[in-house]
């Protein structure tokens, strides 16, 4: 492919190269992103994963510079990164004059996270919301609670203490909520095996999947299910005929 060739003659040249939004995608592809942190948009993080698994992946930041690569989610997350570039690489009144003349009062570091809310209730603490993306990214092996404060530059004592205040609730117990949420969007938009939904949230068997599942929702997942799948034929019988 001649865009693949183009981009590896130019990383063996040295010069810097950035993936914008799913660009990232063809520098993975490339070879030229392994060993670099890359950002996605949390819409494309299980692709990406799936992709490379061998490759180091963010979902919750905005963009990342990381020595001759860049990457960036997507959006308005592209002029965050321009002007950090223009701040580097020329000066900050270079960078305040082009954030005026795209009328952007400021902008945003590589370190604020992507606009993305895992949990019904806003929580408005950008560590806390970090966490809870990094935590929906690991539903199917549980990341230890010392390596998730640490991702956000907290010990374990200051990431639960900040839970408690800033979203009523443990990390644990935000876990579960999340495993639960996922497991309960993908049985109601898809037809895959219980047992199937259960491994793909962290659960090595349906009975404490489903014991867990009730004890959420007040159903088990076949009930859940069904009665959502008797809701859709209702629906349709109601629907006027064309």
């Amino acid at each position: 492919m001649e865009t693949i060739r183009f981009l590896k003659l130019a990383a063996a040249r040295g010069v810097p190269l950035i993936g914008l939004c799913t660009g990232s995608f063809i520098l993975a592809e490339a070879g030229l992103t392994k060993g670099h942190e890359t950002s996605v948009s949390w819409l494309h993080y299980h692709e990406f994963r799936e992709r490379f698994p061998d490759h180091q992946v963010r979902p919750d930041r905005l963009f990342n510079l990381d020595r001759k690569r860049g990457s960036c989610a997507r959006g308005s997350s592209t002029a965050d990164l321009a002007a950090a570039l223009v701040r580097r690489h020329i000066s900050r009144d270079a960078e305040r004059n082009a954030l005026e003349v795209l009328q952007i009062e400021k902008a945003r570091s590589q370190f604020d996270i992507q606009t993305r809310q895992p949990l019904c209730e806003p929580v408005k603490d950008a560590r806390v919301a970090a966490a809870l993306i990094t935590m929906e990214q690991h539903l199917e092996a549980a990341i230890p609670i010392e390596q998730l404060a640490s991702s956000v530059g907290l010990s374990k004592r200051q990431l639960e203490r900040l839970f408690t205040e800033k979203a009523s609730m443990s990390p644990a117990l935000a876990f579960r909520r999340l495993r639960m949420e996922r497991a309960r969007q993908v049985l109601l938009t898809s037809k895959k095996p219980i047992i199937e939904v259960a491994l793909d949230v962290g659960f090595v068997n349906t009975s404490h999947f489903t014991k867990e599942f009730r004890r959420t929702y007040g159903q088990t997942p076949a009930e859940i299910r069904d009665s959502a799948a008797r809701n859709r034929e209702a629906s349709r019988e109601a629907a006027p005929a064309r």
